[in-house]
């Protein structure tokens, strides 16, 4: 799903990837999670992950990513339960007018 949306992968010792649309990000997250609940639904335990996304910019140096952006991405992952795809306020309005139908929208604060 992520490679094709034209991602960038970020290193690291999860998986992260950046691409130029937010919308896009949407879409693969849930791409990847309709994958992981319906290709697996016959293991012997469900293999579920948590995915957070956030809208802003990164520095590019020596292969990867940096930045608060980057950041703020891990810790709003962090967040989330397997299975569940979190996204920051930024993200969530850039997104909100260019996904897919049949996503299900909730509101959700923190104090992160």
């Amino acid at each position: 799903m992520v490679a094709l949306s034209s991602a960038r992968e970020v290193k690291g010792t999860v998986a992260s990837s950046v691409f130029e649309q937010p919308a896009n990000a949407v879409r693969s997250a849930a791409g990847i999670q309709h994958a992981l609940a319906t290709e697996f639904s016959t293991a012997p335990f469900p293999l579920r992950v948590r995915i957070g996304l956030h809208t802003g910019s990164a520095e590019w140096h020596n292969g990867d990513y940096y930045g608060s952006a980057v950041n703020r991405c891990a810790r709003i992952r962090g967040l989330g339960y397997g299975g569940q795809t979190l996204l920051s306020q930024a993200t969530a309005g850039w997104s909100r007018m260019n996904c897919p139908t049949g996503l299900r929208w909730s509101t959700w604060a923190s104090t992160t």
